[in-house]
């Protein structure tokens, strides 16, 4: 009794979490789609320089940090720990 509150704010950081993760998954599906577009570009003959080729490793560099940091919170949450200032932060990412 009385745990309504924390209850509340535990189901906020699993939404959190969920959020940030469905922006992980749409980052990679898009990040595929558009190496796909400019890889078979290539193949008609159709070159992209060296500088979209180092976005496109930025770009993946970046998500693959923030997928690792959303495995973080996950195991943490699973774990039973606290962990909404990073649910909060993961989603900001």
């Amino acid at each position: 009794e009385g745990q309504g509150f924390v209850v509340a704010l535990s189901q906020l950081d699993a939404g959190r979490i969920s959020i940030g993760a469905a922006g992980v998954a749409t980052s990679i599906e898009c990040l595929t789609r558009v190496w796909t577009y400019f890889k078979e570009r290539e193949q008609r003959g159709i070159p992209f320089g060296d500088g979209v080729r180092q976005v496109f490793a930025e770009h993946f560099a970046h998500i693959q940090s923030i997928r690792a940091f959303m495995h973080e919170c996950a195991n943490r949450k699973d774990r039973g720990d606290r962990v909404t200032v990073l649910a909060s932060q993961f989603k900001l990412l």
